[in-house]
């Protein structure tokens, strides 16, 4: 036994032993010395060390022995002894083993020494079956635990002790999150594991209240997800030990033994005072995994892979020279966005890098780029205010530089730079201890491993994957361009050998090309001298032996450093100069040199990204294809960079493929550029994009999760039915486009998995694929780009405007949808300009290639592609006009066919069908002449069945052609045209065979107009019959059928029959047939028109009325029901009238004038109408029952009795607002009260009810119908400005919906419909002319060029040539720059990738030699006429610019006389001054009209600005004073002048101040009498020091020295602009809009190349004048008016400046070109003409000029030509006004 008295810490032995089991043997066998022997400490020896056997240690005795002190004193470690709890446990006795002791005592070396002799140790328990864990936990000993989980298995973890509780459950309850923390990050414990209670330890933190708040909110972290704990599994190190350092016998530090990992509680965000900026923080330890700084940046932080990481390393530099080149250097580098820039964060070079970058943010976002900083924790200065105790992290931390820290006395701590996003604390274990290795800075080892894993991207991402981040695709860690992040370091000064080392581990080991920033000191200096001798040493190595020393022998090297870091010379600098020695030895071709002071500041950037491309791979050679240059130039998103180095000049050739992963990763992010670039220099997309690469995108897109594809993933959930799905094959973007697009729309993918094609097989038309794939997923740069390379631009950009607008509606973003809309709206764009190319070429084949069937876009049409995609603006252009124009008629000649002739045709058609041959004027009267004309050419080899079968090949293309101004020949082909001046004027033939004959017939009822006619006709004949049998054969004493109730209902079910037709023989779905409001209709009257005509027969039928009623055998019951049936009849077929006759509206559709009435209702009907009467409804249900329930109260009523009375209520209370008010009712007046008391109003309802019906009434008649009315009539405006365009939409529907109709109109269509099916069969059944005719189902809105691919190919090169053309000019149009430089280059990348220059050329030639002889002509007169209109307007202009200048010639000599005559009145003063009082400013007698002379106005209201004009450097200035009622002006001229003489001139006229403040020193913040003017600031006091005023916009110490600059005040100069503008309009006189905002106009100086504002300075002479209130704008408004007054002609000139709108306000104040003890305060007077009171133009501008001066109306929104401070002025104009800008 043990006795507890004198116990204290023994000595450990001088020759420890080497294991713990050598430990044990020597406690065994020490011999035991005499009983009263002590050693030097007291502690006893001999007997009295044996093993206690009794007593009860206490844990502070067992805290402070060793491992091998607990050994001795313990030999058995499973044995159990009684421990004392004196610190935690107040006294409480623990019976435990040795390890639960050394646990207790929080013995860490105990702890550590027994796991390495015994891990089974920690599982094994006490008599209270508590493992040693239990007891870590419930005392609250965090390092011990985390010691002893690594040696414990789950089970163990999660085992209960004696009292029922696992170690999370003790955590818990203590309520220290120290020991739960552990545990968690350990990922052993079970959160749901119960307790012998049943409760979990989230039930137990709970419970425990305040105390386990941490608890409870780490524990709820980690429910909700296992990423929360990332932070911790970082771990933070702690001193284990003593380290050592007691007395006096230190011993080498070693982590492994004196450290250990603890949860991390050291991260989160924290926020530096000042500014309020904010960083990620962590603190991480040293040998933290590449697993763990993965988890950190991807999980913890969501970082994403950076386009470029550059590495600074050095110290600060106070060259100013350096300070501009490093900020302008990192701005540009960084200009791609995306970099990341690594420091140290806390020297003078990391806060001006930090700076740099937190200016870079500012400007261009906060995620341009980062600045990470990586610094020890140890040297970090107020690192305790990072710790949370509660292990959830800081939500901020709030920094505090000057906070005390440990072991900071020797200042040794720097404060962490606020500017950095991030920062990276490196835990040193022993940075709370004295000791010199505590003191170095060995940070740079984890940076240097930090650095290397983000060059190596991949490896990161797997790491973060691997962690069980989420995110991370297969994507990230290809082997693709994208994997590369370019990493460079930057040396500048560098006065450390932190710097080396650092330095050394980047460059050497991790292979980093190296800038060195010389001239700036220091190591950078240092390293380019030492480059610089090897070099020349190397050069002359083999002319001359070496004269000189070696310099980079060891004292060379030493000398150097030790003067470059000003050490003394006894300094050791051995491991210095080996790292030295190889950095410039081994590493040399790393390492490119800028030089400060030599190398231009604006060339740091490219020497950066030289640096990177220089270092990358070569293996290419010189003319070889260098890859590993091309990754870094992807890397970095410089394209230009690409194209310069790797692909510039002939010889360098890559093979086949070896470009394909890298335009792989352009289509991946989106880069534009570099893909253009590719496919610039030859890259074939013919072999590249397959179907296994098509199928790979989209299953990227798909499975990336990013909200860009989220509208793609909806999309594809919904047309294939399924969700999640791990790929993505062609069918389901098939089934996609089918469902996008519609039924018409035949995809150019499978829709089945059957028809699958195989992986490897080319696509057939890959620009067009990419083109789609990018519409999906929303990569609108991409899908421009392969635009220019479509074939086919007018189809495949409405293609794109279709699919845009139905993927609109799979998103609820609103944002989201108007982005989309406005990506349609640009390509609808595209298509109508490359029609418009088209158009001015040719409008026949214009035409033509709007019908021609698409081979490659779904077998639809250009026109039809419009319609489904409502492209209105495409389809309302005039080609498309013309072509349904010419579609209408049919065969019919429009010209010949006039309004009475057509009239008397449709009544033969009805009448005597066979006349129509002889009646009807065809368009192939002329063309069949022609070849009959040809055939008599020929020989007579034409007879009469080839004419007619050449006419039946005839395409649709080529009645447009003939329309056109020519007529097609069909033996030669539609491509020929012949003139229609050279046609013989021959008769058409009487004669003529059966088969035209017939045709004819057949031509005049195909033609929609005429299938239109007789089916309006039909319909009014329908009405007419509806009406008349609803009116007179549905009385009470109806008795049976009548005629016109069979007629009727055969009529209907022809009707019904031509919906089913519609609906599915016509090759849409059925939510497409019932999204058009006319099919609504159709179904919506044809349902009430059954139920009705049911209702009607089921009256008729008896038996049937008796089972439906139940009044068998009841006569009387009988006829009320048959009755009833009537009635029910009676209402759905009135009902069915009344849908039938708004039916009828869509007939109107086809006119002009009644077409966009009807577009007009349906909006205000959808809109406008049935929204309000959701509102109106509202407000009379609400005031409804308020009124009768507090009028009529009942109880209990019958269901009958209480619809009655609902019906009643709504009745009244609406038919109240059209004012039927029933006043007797609500008031009790009504005539039926005195013999019904139940409609007698209640005594207080008779009084309340009419003040609720006067509020009822103007909420509903004042409010709510003007608020219709308002809706309405702006409704009418939107519809008004675009009605056209919907109309045009509607009338190609209505057109093409009757040219698929059959000839024949109701009733007889059911006719037609019976004989299709025999149609069909006769098609299948005969193999002749019906079989083989290829054009058969070519109808005039579609034409198909199966049989005739040539002139197909024709057509689509021709409308290939002109969109080049409209790509061209939309190049060089000012408005398309940017769109027209994707085009521009497209050009010759598309004729060299589809290679098809040899055959555009050859349609070229063939199209110039056909109109060669019939242009030639017209094409010399053309040019002759543009060459006179040329001359003339030169001429015209030559003589308005001698105008203009003969009158300012004539204006600058009067000037000049005048001021001579005045100089010469006044010759006492050198400097003339001029002063009008506004009695004098217009002489009454002076009326006349002149140009600019007598008025002078200041030209900036900055005076300090202005340049002096070297033209005007003799010329004596003068200075103009105006004094108005309350205030002075004052400006100089001329312009020019110097500014020394410009302040002479105001010294000498008195306006400005003297050079010494002593007299005026009481005035300032004041008014000055002496000077009779107010030296008060519009921004309140200013201060005052050393007698001179201090500018409150610039900083001012207190040595300043007074200076006012170039001003003439001291204090205040105030500065009014004059800025007088209106709106501009048109010939019309109406305000012209840009961008949905009128444009406004200002009258501005042209002054040499840019214009401003009149302006000048001013003195406030009144007392009362102050910001808030001063009269100066009324002052210069009337002053205005009078000078305006003389000069026009008109005598209204004054009551149009009085009518218009003035505003003064007060600018705020810049620090630009400010003094110290001067500054300017601008006020802006603004003029706004009345819209209804036109200003005089050319008056107003002639009384603001001056001498010499040109004043003009320039848009506010043309900002261009006007400085900056003036620029300011524009915007605040544009917004006041709310014009555009």
């Amino acid at each position: 036994m043990l006795s507890a008295k004198s116990f204290t810490r023994r000595r450990p032995p001088a020759e420890p032993p080497a294991t713990p089991l050598q430990m044990r043997q020597l406690a065994d066998q020490k011999s035991a010395p005499s009983a009263d022997a002590e050693d030097d400490r007291g502690v006893p020896t001999g007997d009295d060390r044996e093993a206690p056997t009794g007593g009860a240690l206490t844990e502070r005795q067992l805290r402070s022995l060793s491992f091998q002190e607990l050994l001795e004193l313990w030999p058995d470690p499973q044995r159990e002894l009684q421990l004392r709890l004196d610190d935690v446990g107040g006294g409480e006795l623990l019976s435990c083993r040795l390890l639960h002791a050394a646990v207790a005592a929080d013995n860490r070396d105990g702890v550590r020494g027994l796991l390495e002799m015994a891990p089974g140790l920690a599982e094994l328990s006490n008599s209270r079956r508590e493992l040693p864990i239990h007891v870590a936990c419930r005392l609250n000993r965090p390092l011990p635990a985390a010691l002893l989980l690594p040696a414990m298995s789950r089970e163990a973890v999660n085992s209960l002790d004696g009292r029922g509780r696992a170690p999370l459950h003790w955590a818990v309850e203590l309520g220290e999150a120290d020991c739960l923390a552990e545990l968690l990050v350990s990922d052993l414990c079970d959160l749901a594991l119960p307790d012998s209670s049943g409760r979990s330890a989230l039930d137990c933190a709970r419970e425990a209240g305040p105390k386990a708040r941490a608890c409870l909110r780490l524990l709820e972290s980690a429910a909700l997800a296992a990423s929360a704990l990332a932070p911790l599994r970082l771990r933070r190190l702690e001193p284990a030990s003593s380290h050592g350092c007691r007395d006096g016998e230190p011993r080498a530090w070693g982590a492994a033994c004196d450290s250990a990992l603890l949860a991390n509680n050291c991260f989160g965000e924290v926020e530096f005072p000042g500014l309020g900026n904010t960083a990620q923080f962590c603190r991480v330890a040293q040998t933290c995994s590449d697993a763990d700084i993965s988890q950190l940046l991807l999980g913890c932080w969501a970082l994403s892979r950076p386009s470029l990481v550059l590495s600074v390393h050095g110290s600060n530099c106070d060259k100013a020279s350096f300070k501009a080149a490093w900020q302008k250097g990192l701005w540009k580098t960084a200009a791609g966005s995306g970099a990341w820039i690594v420091t140290d964060c806390c020297s003078g070079l990391a806060r001006k890098t930090g700076q740099a970058a937190r200016d870079f943010c500012d400007a261009y976002g906060p995620d341009s780029v980062r600045a990470i900083g990586v610094c020890s924790w140890g040297r970090s200065a107020g690192r305790e205010c990072l710790r949370s105790e509660s292990f959830a992290g800081c939500n901020p931390a709030h920094y505090k530089s000057d906070s005390p820290s440990d072991g900071d006395s020797d200042g040794s701590a720097n404060s962490l730079d606020p500017n950095h996003s991030h920062l990276l604390l490196v835990d040193c274990a022993h940075q709370d201890r004295g000791c010199d290795c505590c003191r170095s800075d060995t940070s740079w080892q984890f940076r240097s491993r930090f650095e290397a894993l983000l060059k190596d991207w991949p490896t990161l991402a797997a790491g973060a994957r691997d962690s069980g981040v989420g995110g991370i695709s297969e994507t990230d860690l290809s082997d693709a361009a994208s994997s590369v992040s370019p990493l460079c370091c930057l040396l500048a000064c560098g006065m450390d050998s932190a710097s080396l080392y650092g330095l050394h581990a980047s460059v050497h080991i991790n292979r980093t090309p190296l800038l060195i920033i010389a001239g700036t000191g220091g190591l950078a200096d240092l390293l380019a001298k030492l480059l610089k001798d090897v070099n020349e040493s190397a050069a002359e190595a083999d002319s001359t032996p070496a004269a000189g020393g070696d310099p980079l022998s060891s004292a060379s090297l030493t000398s150097r450093l030790q003067e470059a870091w000003d050490l003394p010379p006894d300094t050791p600098l051995d491991e210095e100069v080996r790292l030295l020695r190889q950095l410039v030895v081994e590493s040399q071709h790393r390492i490119d040199l800028f030089t400060l002071d030599v190398d231009s500041a604006s060339d740091l950037d490219g020497r950066i990204l030289a640096c990177l491309l220089n270092s990358a791979g070569g293996g290419g050679g010189d003319d070889g294809f260098n890859g590993e240059q091309l990754r870094m130039a992807m890397a970095l998103d410089r394209s230009d960079i690409a194209k310069e180095k790797v692909f510039s000049g002939s010889g360098r050739q890559w093979r086949d493929g070896e470009l394909d992963k890298f335009m792989l990763a352009a289509l991946r992010e989106n880069r534009v550029a570099f893909a253009r670039l590719f496919v610039q220099q030859g890259f074939g997309l013919d072999s590249f994009v397959t179907v296994r690469l098509l199928e790979t995108l989209y299953t990227e897109d798909y499975c990336s999760g990013t909200e860009p594809t989220r509208i793609f993933r909806n999309c594809l959930d919904a047309s294939t039915g399924r969700r999640n799905m791990g790929s993505v094959c062609l069918p389901d973007i098939g089934r996609l486009l089918q469902r996008l697009a519609g039924k018409r729309y035949q995809t150019p993918y499978p829709v089945d998995e059957a028809s699958r094609q195989g992986g490897e097989q080319p696509m057939e038309r890959p620009a067009r694929d990419l083109f789609i794939w990018c519409l999906l997923t929303q990569r609108k740069e991409l899908a421009e780009f392969f635009w220019t390379l479509e074939k086919e631009c007018v189809p495949a950009a409405l293609l794109a405007a279709l699919l845009l607008r139905q993927i609109r509606d799979f998103s609820d973003d609103i944002s989201e949808k108007e982005e989309l809309e406005e990506i349609a709206y640009d390509f609808e764009s595209k298509a109508e300009g490359v029609l418009n190319a088209c158009a001015e070429d040719d409008q026949a084949k214009s035409q033509a290639n709007l019908v021609r069937q698409l081979q490659h876009y779904g077998e639809s049409t250009s026109l039809l592609l419009a319609a489904e995609g409502e492209s209105i603006r495409f389809i309302s252009h005039k080609i498309c006009h013309q072509l349904l124009d010419n579609a209408w008629m049919g065969s019919l000649s429009e010209k010949k066919n006039g309004s009475l002739k057509f009239a008397l045709q449709l009544i033969a058609g009805l009448l005597c069908p066979f006349f129509l041959p002889l009646l009807v004027h065809y368009k192939s009267d002329n063309e069949t002449d022609i070849s009959s004309t040809v055939g008599a050419d020929r020989g007579g080899e034409v007879s009469a069945d080839e004419s007619s079968k050449s006419h039946k090949k005839q395409t649709f293309a080529s009645r447009i052609w003939s329309k056109a101004g020519g007529r097609v020949d069909p033996e030669l082909g539609d491509g020929i045209i012949v003139d229609a001046d050279e046609k013989t004027s021959r008769p058409r033939r009487c004669c003529m065979s059966f088969g035209e004959y017939r045709r004819r017939i057949l031509d005049f009822y195909s033609a929609p107009v005429v299938r239109f006619s007789y089916t309006t006709i039909s319909y009014l004949a329908f009405l007419c019959l509806y009406s008349y049998t609803l009116l007179f054969k549905f009385g009470p004493s109806l008795p049976n059928w009548s005629a016109s109730h069979l007629l009727l209902y055969v009529w209907v079910l022809s009707l019904v029959l031509e919906e089913l037709r519609q609906a599915l023989l016509s090759k849409i779905s059925f939510s497409a047939y019932i999204s058009d409001t006319w099919n609504i209709f159709d179904i919506v009257a044809i349902l009430l028109f059954n139920i009705g005509a049911i209702s009607f027969i089921l009256r008729l039928a008896t038996p049937v009325v008796e089972a439906l009623f139940g009044v068998q055998g009841d006569q009387a019951g009988i006829s009320s029901s048959q009755e009833t049936l009537l009635r029910l009849s009676r209402l759905c077929l009135a009902l069915a009238l009344f849908v039938f006759f708004l039916r009828i509206l869509q007939f109107f559709s086809i006119s002009v004038t009644l077409g966009p009435k009807v577009v007009m209702i349906q909006n205000m009907i959808t809109n406008d109408l049935m929204p309000f009467m959701v509102i109106l409804l509202t407000f009379t249900f609400g005031y409804g029952i308020a009124m009768w329930s507090i009028t009529f109260p009942t109880n209990d009523p019958s269901i009958s009795e209480a619809m009655v009375m609902i019906v009643r209520l709504m009745r009244v209370s609406y038919f109240q607002i059209y004012g039927e008010m029933n006043m007797d009712l609500i008031t009790g007046l009504a005539p039926t009260c005195a013999t019904d008391p139940s409609t007698c109003a209640d005594v207080w309802g008779a009084w309340i009810a009419p003040i609720l019906l006067g509020i009822h009434m103007i909420l509903a008649n004042g409010l709510l119908f003007n608020l219709l009315i308002a809706m309405f009539s702006h409704t009418y405006e939107l519809v008004d400005a675009s009605g056209r365009q919907h109309w045009s939409l509607q009338r190609y529907l209505l057109m093409r919906e009757f040219s698929e109709r059959s000839p024949i109109a109701p009733p007889l269509v059911a006719l037609w419909h019976l004989a299709w099916p025999l149609r069909f069969l006769a098609k299948r059944c005969c193999v002749g002319d019906v079989g083989g005719d290829a054009h058969s189902g070519d109808t005039p809105f579609k034409t198909s060029y199966a049989d005739d691919r040539q002139k197909e190919r024709q057509l689509m090169q021709w409308e290939r040539i002109r969109a080049l053309e409209f790509l061209r000019n939309l190049e060089e149009s000012p408005s398309g720059q940017s769109a027209a430089a994707a085009s521009a280059e497209a050009k010759p990348m598309v004729l060299r990738a589809a290679g098809v220059n040899k055959e555009l050329e050859a349609v070229r030639s063939q199209l110039e030699e056909s109109f060669k002889e019939s242009l030639r002509e017209v094409d010399g007169r053309v040019r002759r006429l543009d060459s006179m209109e040329a001359q003339l307007g030169q001429l015209k202009d030559l003589l308005e610019g001698l105008k203009d200048r003969l009158s300012e010639r004539h204006i600058e000599v009067v000037t000049s006389i005048k001021n001579c005559s005045i100089r010469a009145a006044a010759p006492e003063s050198p400097s003339a001054t001029h002063e009008v009082q506004p009695s004098d400013s217009v002489s009454p007698s002076a009326k006349s009209k002149r140009k600019a002379g007598d008025w002078h106005w200041p030209q900036s209201g900055h005076f300090d600005e202005e340049l002096d004009d070297p033209a005007a450097s003799d010329v004596q200035p003068s200075a103009w004073l105006v004094a108005l009622h309350q205030h002075k002006l004052c400006r100089l001229l001329p312009i020019g002048c110097l500014s020394s003489r410009k302040s002479a001139a105001l010294s000498l006229c008195g306006w400005a101040d003297p050079e010494s403040t002593d007299a005026i020193e009481d005035s300032f913040n004041g008014f000055d009498q002496a000077g009779g003017f107010s030296r008060k600031s519009h921004g309140g006091r200013y201060a005052v020091a050393n007698s001179a005023p201090r500018n409150p916009y610039k900083s001012c110490t207190s040595t300043t020295a007074p200076d006012r600059g170039g001003l003439p005040l001291w204090g205040p100069n105030h500065c009014a602009v004059l800025a007088v503008t209106r709106w501009k309009r048109d010939d019309r006189q109406n305000a012209v809009k840009r961008g949905g905002r009128p444009v406004l106009q200002a009258a501005t100086i042209v002054r040499a190349n840019r214009q401003e504002f009149p302006s000048f300075l001013v003195k406030h002479c009144s007392h009362r004048c102050s910001a808030t209130c001063c009269n100066l704008a009324n002052e210069l408004k009337a002053w205005l008016s009078d000078r305006v007054e003389s000069v026009a002609d008109s005598a209204n000139t004054r009551s149009e400046i009085q009518a218009a709108a003035l505003k003064h306000s007060v600018l705020p104040g810049s620090p630009d070109s400010q003094a110290p003890s001067a500054w300017l305060e601008t006020e802006l007077v603004n003029l706004h003409e009345a819209f209804s009171r036109k200003f005089d133009s050319q008056a107003m501008l002639t009384a603001l000029a001056g001498d010499g001066e040109f004043v003009t109306w320039m848009d506010v929104g043309n900002r261009a030509d006007v400085s900056s401070t003036h620029s300011a002025i524009l915007k605040s104009l544009a917004e006041a006004h709310k014009a555009y800008y």
